[in-house]
């Protein structure tokens, strides 16, 4: 019996670091949004978008096609942040300045932008009809900075309960923060952690990203993302992330239950504690 309770906590080291890895998966990808950006041009063409908590691809399909890397670019004290393609982070946010403090700043340069493919030259006419579209919205940077932090915090304690969980599945800690209780409250908190960025990057969307991806076509009023963006892979997986942390602590307490309905197993543990009080002794 104690040898199956054994791998009850083993199989939290599983769950746990399968939720760490998913989690780590989301941060590192740049899938958190997906959409489709729509000219207002003569060629009517759309172009595609994806991005993640830093950087991401915008894939121009109109005048000077290319694949170009974007990077996420915010004035905290300005509360903003949008998706532009500079390689110049300085010369990013002056680019963002302007269009915060200037409704009528325009800027579409690509000279200094990263491209990832070879460019080519459409040879149809096309045009724009500039201001076209809706007043710009922004990032929330408050939002974007809390999912960041909230995902590395559930991390760090993901990775905590994953390793605490192999050590006691081989040893039997005496110290509370190392023990069983100590892995209810680091599943605990990478779930609750969880729980935060996903609702707080879920609420930025509703708000924001739905009506405008933010990147420099958008923010220049001559395309929009009004209706074309989704979340992303790299946002829903934290979902599961968030599920295998419950699983794990779903997974200790019906441990404790079965701890507490059998007597010889009770028994067995407290020797243990009580070996472990004479060894301090």
């Amino acid at each position: 019996m104690a040898t199956t309770l054994k791998l009850y906590i083993l199989a939290t080291s599983l769950t746990s670091g399968l939720a760490l890895a998913l989690a780590l998966l989301a941060l590192g990808t740049d899938h958190w949004v997906d959409a489709t950006i729509h000219f207002d041009s003569d060629t009517d063409s759309d172009s595609s978008v994806n991005y993640g908590l830093f950087k991401g691809y915008e894939n121009i399909r109109f005048g000077r096609t290319g694949t170009y890397e974007i990077y996420m670019t915010c004035l905290y004290d300005k509360n903003v942040c949008g998706m532009l393609c500079d390689a110049d982070e300085e010369h990013r946010k002056n680019v963002l300045e302007n269009f915060y403090i200037n409704p009528d700043y325009s800027y579409s340069e690509r000279e200094n932008c990263v491209s990832i493919k070879n460019e080519l030259q459409v040879t149809n006419f096309w045009r724009f009809r500039s201001g076209v579209y809706k007043d710009r919205l922004f990032i929330n940077a408050g939002a974007q900075m809390s999912t960041l932090i909230f995902l590395v915090l559930s991390c760090v304690f993901g990775a905590m309960a994953a390793a605490l969980a192999v050590w006691n599945t081989i040893y039997n800690p005496i110290h509370v923060w190392m023990s069983v209780t100590g892995l209810f409250v680091y599943n605990g908190l990478a779930c609750a952690f969880t729980i935060f960025y996903v609702t707080i990057w879920g609420i930025m969307y509703a708000v924001t990203l739905c009506r405008d991806i933010v990147t420099m076509d958008t923010l220049n009023k001559q395309a929009t993302s009004e209706g074309r963006a989704l979340l992303g892979y790299s946002y829903w997986i934290n979902l599961a992330s968030m599920l295998l942390y419950a699983l794990s602590v779903g997974l200790l307490f019906t441990r404790q239950m079965l701890i507490s309905r059998d007597p010889a197993v009770k028994l067995e543990k407290d020797m243990e504690t009580r070996d472990a009080d004479i060894y301090l002794f």
